[in-house]
């Protein structure tokens, strides 16, 4: 075995186990870049640069096959100096910290948009319009469906990877030649296997837990509209102040007077228009009367049609684990609550199937595999296939996390975490049921124009010697807030 690593194509000695410094270990995570740290050390007694700088390339190789164990570049760099006592000589400790090619679409933006592409086009669009210049090919990327609407408001390009990898139900990374994979998840398999004649590992141990469990869930949502309701209430010859049942969510389709049908014109908004005949304000379930109209008096009715305001709440129950779970635990209620919530949710449709999802996912008493090997093939995203009777283990697994370590002699150590499927069917059907959209949108309602926002800001600056008196320029982006900028 062995290892080699190379800085900007020069190979490094990096520090064994010490109590300065540390030696060569990474860490492989889902929806993260890879991570790789280690340490190199200088003996001196003069003044010295850095061996090595943040932004310089970094690969690390499997010296008997050659392989990739890690590409990237280092992110952070840290200087620590040891001395035994105060004499011209001392040690100089430098300890990087790299992450790989996947952090390259973290610090780059993107701010277009498609309208009924092929979903591998999108990916190739972005990487020539959006990742130019850093050397990235689109060799493995799965051909996917025709998205309806694609729009990313300068956004970092991660980011919308990750929009368009949840809608479709794929994974994304850069591979340590820095070619982007796209691929349906459950189609990435895990080269090994663990089965009752073949165990590749050091060591396993299984842990089942209830932290995340739960087998009843609250989802509360954003807001929504009912549909159109009628009512009708009588006048006292006093009140111009009418209740409704419902917030008003917009303005009301009809209004009928004492018989007398209120024109869309003559209705209006509360506190902010006026010669108007009725008044309304999203958000409040009042209608008032202009002060100029005639009261209502009895019998006389008004008749309002208009669409309601109301909070979006729903509830799922798994009933069958209610009762295992009572049964476990004798003298319990059984109930594992949890509460969920998500603004964007506007339809009780959406809610509960999102809640009905959680349940599917969290509904079972998860297992947690943890296992040490000599393999440096398995990668996060992974389903390995583990069959051990002994342990009661049977199914795929979805590998959640890998970290390895120089154990001291140039030999890596991999630790690997893996988590159970969820309850119906195991973690290639809950996919499929998350990946059967029959209308696709991503991303933002808008695209804002940089160039516009620049010209003012450069116009701002070359007009600093004089206050001039200039219009202010609004922008109200409804994801990130309302910007001003004023000459």
């Amino acid at each position: 075995m062995g290892y080699t690593l190379e800085i900007d194509g020069v190979v490094a000695a990096p520090m064994r186990l010490g109590s300065v410094g540390k030696p060569v270990s990474g860490t492989r995570n889902q929806n993260l870049s890879d991570s790789l740290s280690f340490s190199t050390k200088t003996v001196t007694t003069g003044t010295l640069s850095p061996p090595y700088q943040v932004g310089d390339l970094v690969e690390l190789t499997e010296s008997t096959t050659g392989d990739k164990i890690f590409s990237g570049f280092i992110r952070r760099l840290a200087k620590t100096e040891v001395t035994d006592s105060p004499t011209t000589e001392y040690m100089i400790v430098y300890s990087y910290d790299c992450v790989d090619h996947s952090a390259v679409p973290q610090r780059r933006v993107i701010n277009e948009a498609w309208d009924n592409t092929a979903f591998e086009d999108i990916i190739a669009g972005i990487n020539t319009n959006w990742l130019d210049g850093e050397g990235i090919t689109v060799n493995n990327v799965a051909a996917g469906p025709i998205i309806t609407r694609a729009a990313f408001s300068w956004r970092t390009v991660a980011r919308a990877f990750d929009d368009l990898a949840e809608q479709v139900g794929y994974s994304w990374w850069i591979d340590q030649d820095k070619d982007l994979h796209f691929v349906p998840r459950g189609t990435d398999l895990a080269s090994i296997a663990f089965t009752p004649t073949n165990r590749p590992f050091i060591k396993l141990g299984v842990t089942e837990s209830l932290q995340q469990y739960s087998n009843v869930v609250v989802q509360q949502g954003g807001i929504a509209l009912t549909t159109t309701q009628t009512e009708s209430l009588i006048g006292d010859g006093v009140r111009r102040v009418f209740s409704l049942s419902y917030p008003v969510g917009e303005k009301p389709t009809s209004i009928v007077a004492a018989g007398i049908t209120i024109l869309s014109s003559e209705i209006g908004i509360l506190e902010l228009e006026t010669g108007k005949k009725w008044y309304y304000n999203a958000g409040n379930a009042e209608l008032t009367q202009d002060e100029t109209e005639t009261v209502l008096t009895a019998p006389e009715e008004l008749v309002v049609q208009y669409k309601g305001q109301y909070r979006v709440v729903t509830q799922a129950e798994n009933t069958l684990q209610i009762a295992a779970r009572a049964a476990v635990s004798s003298g319990t209620s059984g109930r594992y609550e949890t509460v969920l919530i998500d603004q964007s949710l506007d339809s009780l449709q959406l809610a509960a199937d999102k809640a009905s999802g959680y349940i599917r996912k969290f509904g079972l008493v998860p297992e947690s595999i943890n296992f040490t090997t000599f393999n440096q093939t398995l990668r996060p995203g992974q389903l390995l296939s583990i069959e051990l009777p002994e342990l009661g283990v049977n199914g795929d697994y979805l590998i959640d996390e890998v970290t390895f370590r120089d154990r001291g002699d140039d030999t890596f150590v991999w630790s690997v975490t893996a988590l159970s499927g969820e309850s119906l069917g195991g973690w290639v059907a809950f996919w499929r049921r998350l990946t059967q959209p029959t209308k696709l949108l991503i991303g933002d309602d808008f695209i804002i124009d940089l160039q516009q926002l620049t010209t003012v800001l450069t116009l701002a600056l070359a007009e600093t010697a004089t206050e001039q008196a200039t219009v202010y320029h609004t922008w109200d982006v409804t994801h990130y807030g309302l910007a001003e900028v004023s000459p």
